[in-house]
């Protein structure tokens, strides 16, 4: 997983759903999803 998405998702916090965790989650998706 590139850095930035993992940055991007770390910033969002884990005991929060916010809509950036969501985003993080798609992102994270459409990279395994190209790989």
């Amino acid at each position: 997983m590139p850095a930035a998405i993992g940055r991007f998702c770390s910033e969002g916090g884990q005991d929060l759903l916010t809509a950036r965790d969501e985003a993080c989650e798609k992102l994270i998706n459409m990279v395994n999803d190209s790989a």
